[in-house]
């Protein structure tokens, strides 16, 4: 099957036994799935049952993008994992910009960059689609129409990631990045290992914002770091509230930060949210970050929201509402049996026998998919 491509299955069948459908699952990159038998819809993907005399099936499925090879440009050294899976992800160096007179894309300079109440974000409609001033807050899904800012919310139907876009200091190829959905920004709040105690608000270089650390985190020599957690931030359902964490709960001069983003460190400014097409607000107070889900019959997706003593993981925001986004990409899978090989140990050695290839690392021999060979 194609990326990015519908597909419709149109079929008039006399079944005998009974009858079925393909799951889901089956297809590679399907991203939804509507089946109808006799005009009328099935919820699930996979659906069996008896009938007397012919039904007619119509099978409706898309396939999503597929993101190119790992590309290290623009990115920083934490991974986070992301599913139950172990799936990883590495985020990018900076919020998003895009400069509408060049048709260009960029990660911000520095983690706590941002526009905020500036022309590009609060240009006049009119003049959005040619001005020169960099964008940093974008309507939910346009990676297509980056200047949309109309405030009806029926402009935004059609989602295109951002990150199908080349990003010229993040490899400049296409489908390289994406934007998490809100499953998994809300794995990495509550169900990786540690969770809780691998987030926390912050300010970096006098700039408020919202720190994640990444899997198997390890402070630096001389740094400090307190999760908000640890500060009064309670969980509250997919919230978190609290009277006593604020912004200053953790503070970072430029260098400071330096050693940290080394380790790994990620901070998302508090750059504040767009709304009736050129009124920034909250700038330096709250920050919005959307994910790739829509909310199902509401002009909606979701975001991340975030105050000095509040955050929601998953907040139903307008489709309209100009938020920041932070794009993220996916790490390349280790095949078993080489986790723990360092690039810097003994070297390998091609060994072919009978035909086949092996590699000889250490005394032991490997196949090609990296298992152990007697």
């Amino acid at each position: 099957f194609l990326p990015k491509t519908d597909y419709y299955v149109n079929v008039q069948i006399l079944p005998l036994d009974g009858f079925g459908f393909p799951q889901k699952n089956n297809i590679p990159d399907v991203e939804n799935m509507t089946i109808l038998v006799n005009n009328e819809p099935v919820e699930l993907s996979n659906v069996t049952g008896n009938v007397n005399g012919a039904i007619s099936i119509n099978i409706h499925f898309t396939i999503g993008r597929r993101p190119v090879a790992f590309n290290a440009e623009g990115t920083l050294n934490g991974k986070f994992t992301i599913n139950a899976d172990g799936d990883q992800i590495v985020f990018s160096k900076g919020n998003l910009q895009y400069q509408a007179s060049s048709d260009t894309w960029q990660f911000a300079d520095n983690q706590y960059d941002f526009v905020g109440n500036a022309a590009g974000n609060n240009t006049a409609i009119a003049d959005r689609a040619t001005q020169e001033a960099w964008i940093d807050l974008f309507g939910h899904g346009t990676g297509a129409n980056p200047t949309l800012a109309i405030n009806s919310d029926s402009y935004y139907a059609t989602f295109t990631d951002w990150g199908e876009n080349p990003i010229s200091n993040g490899g400049n190829e296409a489908d390289v990045w994406r934007t998490l959905t809100k499953d998994e920004l809300a794995y990495l709040f509550f169900d990786r290992q540690g969770a809780d105690t691998l987030f926390a608000l912050g300010e970096v270089n006098t700039v408020s914002g919202l720190i994640f650390l990444p899997d198997n985190w390890e402070l630096p020599a001389g740094a400090a770091f307190t999760a908000s957690t640890k500060q009064g931030l309670e969980r509250q359902g997919t919230n978190f509230n609290s009277q006593n964490s604020s912004y200053l709960d953790n503070t970072y001069t430029a260098e400071q930060w330096a050693v940290m983003e080394t380790a790994g460190a990620v901070f998302l400014p508090a750059a504040g949210y767009r709304t009736n097409g050129t009124e920034v607000k909250f700038v330096s107070t709250a920050g919005f970050y959307w994910t790739a889900t829509p909310r199902e019959n509401w002009n909606s997706g979701y975001a991340l929201e975030f105050y000095s003593n509040i955050l929601f993981v998953q907040r139903s925001t307008m489709f309209s509402t100009g938020c920041s986004v932070r794009l993220v990409q996916e790490c390349p899978k280790v095949p078993t049996g080489f986790e723990n090989v360092q690039s810097n140990s003994v070297p390998c050695t091609k060994l072919l026998r009978n035909g086949q290839l092996y590699l000889m690392y250490n005394g032991q021999m490997y196949n090609v998919q990296g298992q152990k060979v007697r």
